[in-house]
């Protein structure tokens, strides 16, 4: 690898959410004091953006919550916890999250969170409708 290359994991580190949080404003965060990351949904690309938080942030807690408020079953996710709502998942002070959602709820659910200051990633596709 050249000096002027990039891991994959220098790529993640350096594309941490900047929080703008009183105790903590303009400072970037580094993987390790990220204590929480939070996925919305179950389905495929969700368990993997779960496995790659469980990888990447080892001592962090993961969280999930089923996009349709389901409750999710025993071992239905590498989460480390299990979220009942959306609303228990903002309650739950995420540092950061990922909207994995079906493409119909991906705006409401990323609305909820960045009203509560929680920085998102959104998967694709951003929306299934221009009228969102």
């Amino acid at each position: 690898m050249l000096p002027h290359e990039d891991t994959r994991a220098d790529s993640i580190r350096n594309a941490l959410p900047v929080r703008r949080h009183a105790a903590v404003v303009g400072e970037r965060y580094a993987m390790s004091t990220l204590q929480k990351a939070l996925v919305v949904g179950s389905g495929s690309i969700a368990r993997r953006h779960l496995a790659n938080f469980r990888q990447l942030l080892p001592g962090a807690e993961v969280g999930c919550v089923s996009a349709s408020g389901r409750s999710l079953a025993s071992g239905e996710t590498t989460a480390t916890t299990q979220l009942q709502s959306m609303s228990a998942a903002i309650a739950w002070l995420p540092d950061l999250a990922v909207v994995a959602s079906p493409a119909p709820l991906h705006l409401e659910h990323a609305r909820q969170l960045l009203e509560a200051g929680v920085p998102v990633l959104i998967e694709k596709p951003l929306s299934d409708s221009l009228e969102r």
